[in-house]
């Protein structure tokens, strides 16, 4: 799927001149590695006719928009045509975006203007009309020599793989000693070590892979433990308030926590749960003996989820952090095993 994609549009790039695109999928790691991945590998393009827009503070402003007309106003140097890449769109915020409908609508024929997101269903119908939608993915094989290589380890590798592509490519680089590796360090560190260890810029992969191997420990001890603890937890994480994106963090805390809400109702509601589930949860959690308040259950999903979708600016960190593991441990840890 995704070489074909990549290699239609770069056998055909002259019936795209005049054109706005929009590349999607679930991961924006991926969505940005594909455009990466298309003009390095066009022919006679050359980078002097390329302009690329990135947001800044998680933003897309009006004078980004201004950038992109005056850039485009002019023809090309180098190559036969030019080429916009607006990374993240659904970051424009409202100005930029009714700026640039016009641009979108008609772009100059010189000209191709390629966008992505991995939230298109948050972008503008003003903007959504005026995009070629073109959703990407990772071919099944990939994947699957991704789990080949790493057979050990799959139950570890398994939400990467689903839901990560600058891990996924940082796992099909290196070989599986270094997950067996991390996963032996991470067991050994006490509460504090893996508060943080959660903290670590995630810019990096193998830190955002500690990061989550710290998260589940984590998660395991807030369910074996008391609400007490679960509050010590928190405020060991929420003294670290200063060296981390607050907005970024909340929205990796929540993803994990979302996948993990969705393989309990999963384990509830079908037979096949084991096939599915994240980091084999019946190993994991022992989560096949309990009984839930799905209800529950189904309101945390509605919180994680809505903590992905919200704008960074409207959380407050101290209080999500505290809601945020004590969602997790009402979950899990109050509910009886059955006899």
């Amino acid at each position: 799927m995704y070489d074909k994609i990549l290699n239609g549009i770069i056998d055909n790039i002259s019936d795209y001149k005049g054109r706005s695109l929009c590349f999607t999928s679930n991961d924006k790691y991926l969505n940005t590695y594909f455009c990466k991945d298309l003009i390095k590998n066009l022919k006679d393009f050359n980078k002097y006719d390329l302009l690329e827009i990135n947001p800044e503070n998680f933003n897309i402003k009006i004078d980004y928009i201004r950038d992109i007309q005056e850039f485009i106003s002019y023809k090309p140097n180098y190559s036969s045509y030019k080429i916009v890449v607006i990374n993240e769109i659904e970051k424009m915020n409202i100005q930029a975006s009714n700026a640039i409908l016009k641009t979108l609508e008609e772009p100059p024929e010189h000209t191709i203007i390629i966008t992505n997101t991995n939230l298109w269903n948050k972008l503008l119908p003003t903007i959504k009309s005026r995009l070629n939608k073109i959703n990407i993915k990772l071919d099944s094989n990939f994947k699957n020599k991704i789990y080949e290589k790493y057979k050990n380890t799959h139950q570890y590798i398994k939400y990467f793989v689903e839901n990560d592509f600058q891990i996924t490519k940082f796992l099909y680089e290196n070989s599986e000693d270094i997950i067996l590796e991390q996963i032996n360090i991470i067991k050994q560190k006490n509460i504090e070590e893996l508060c943080e260890i959660l903290t670590l810029n995630q810019e990096n992969p193998l830190n955002k892979i500690n990061s989550t191997f710290a998260y589940t420990q984590i998660i395991k001890n807030i369910i074996k433990n008391d609400v007490n603890d679960v509050l010590k937890i928190s405020k060991i994480i929420i003294k670290k308030k200063e060296n981390i994106n607050t907005g970024i963090f909340l929205k990796f805390l929540s993803k994990i926590s979302l996948v993990l809400i969705k393989d309990s109702i999963i384990t509830k509601t079908s037979k096949n749960w084991s096939t599915i589930d994240l980091l084999y949860m019946s190993e994991f959690f022992g989560i096949e003996d309990y009984n839930f308040d799905i209800k529950y259950i189904e309101d945390s999903y509605e919180y994680y989820n809505g903590i992905i979708n919200s704008k960074l600016s409207n959380f407050k960190f101290e209080i999500e952090i505290y809601t945020h593991l004590l969602r997790i441990h009402r979950c899990y840890s109050l509910f009886r095993r059955r006899k």
